[in-house]
């Protein structure tokens, strides 16, 4: 489905006015582009799964995650030939926790209905933007921490500790790295994430890998992007926290069941914790960010017994996994 047309001035041509009578047309269009806008701004975008190792079942809300598991290799003999060794792919089922859910309602649609799917869906990106992706961010990263630290024992890669300085941030980053890469023999494909409380302490350090990004102005930014060979992803703090609360939705959320107006905003969404996660090294397969959006549905104006409008119901079930005896491969830091 083409995207509404809109003019240079933001008013709808009216062009494409059919797609509007064509609801299964609009639900996979909103569907995908809030599919593409989780993808493209995330920070947590890198622990997305391969989606080579991910299946889906006949239950919604639950998913296969494989692993793969191989020996390594054998003499060749010439009177026995090849070693016989093998490699499997298991698949292992998992339930989704995070069921999530909104419905957005948009005023009467005019006769250019296309204007009506163009208000959605600049409706739903504002919320995805502004209120689901960090949430899903904020999850992830407290799973994350949920996962590793219940390992921590074993593996002793998460610590605590104050708020890394200045004069120590470059040593605690790159024992970070060095403790993973050692555990996982791996040089590349290492994601970093650090809280953006740190920013500012990094970008002063004169030791901390610099790139500088020249802009059409002539303006230099001196922002450090890489560390030790590892693209830096700036995670807001309110996202790097050890534990979420994740609010219902319903609680007092409309005093009287039809007026948007009386929504109880703080009632929706999350709240972040207390206790904020410095930075975390991961290697490839060990955090797993499954997501699964349900085609969002529509009520059509005509139809809808509650608003004058169409209203527009989104669903997303998501989880982070991280595979039993993969949180050797992470490095997290905490504050105590």
């Amino acid at each position: 489905m083409a995207d509404p047309i809109v003019a240079a001035n933001g008013a709808h041509t009216g062009q494409g006015q059919n797609l509007g009578n064509d609801f299964e047309n609009i639900t996979k269009y909103l569907t995908n582009k809030l599919d593409e806008q989780l993808v493209h701004e995330a920070k947590t975008a890198g622990m997305t799964a391969d989606s080579a190792l991910v299946q889906a079942t006949t239950t919604a809300g639950v998913v296969k995650l494989g692993t793969i598991e191989a020996t390594g290799l054998g003499n060749y003999d010439k009177n026995r030939g090849y070693p016989v060794g093998g490699m499997s792919l298991v698949f292992n089922e998992y339930t989704l926790r995070y069921d999530r859910a909104l419905s957005v309602t948009v005023d009467r649609r005019d006769q250019q209905v296309t204007g009506g799917i163009a208000q959605a869906a600049t409706g739903l990106a504002w919320t995805m933007r502004h209120k689901i992706i960090p949430e899903i961010d904020a999850t992830r990263m407290a799973v994350l921490y949920e996962k590793l630290n219940a390992e921590s024992a074993t593996y002793n890669n998460v610590t605590s500790g104050a708020k890394p300085t200045e004069a120590n941030i470059v040593s605690k980053l790159t024992t970070a790295i060095n403790t993973v890469r050692k555990a996982t023999g791996l040089d590349s494909g290492l994601q970093l994430y650090v809280n953006a409380e740190l920013m500012d302490i990094l970008d002063q350090n004169t030791t901390a890998t610099k790139m500088q990004d020249i802009a059409v102005a002539g303006a230099i930014n001196n922002t450090v992007t890489t560390f030790k060979g590892l693209p830096v992803t700036y995670v807001p703090d309110d996202r790097m926290k050890t534990t979420i609360t994740l609010n219902d939705g319903f609680t007092n959320a409309l005093t009287d069941g039809t007026d948007l107006s009386s929504v109880d905003a703080s009632k929706f969404g999350y709240v972040p914790g207390n206790k904020s996660i410095w930075f975390t090294v991961l290697a490839p397969g060990v955090a797993n960010a499954i997501s699964a959006i349900e085609n969002t549905k529509v009520v059509p104006a005509n139809i809808n017994q509650k608003f004058d409008g169409d209203t527009f119901y989104y669903r997303l079930y998501h989880d982070l996994i991280v595979p039993k005896h993969q949180a050797e491969g992470a490095f997290m830091a905490v504050q105590s």
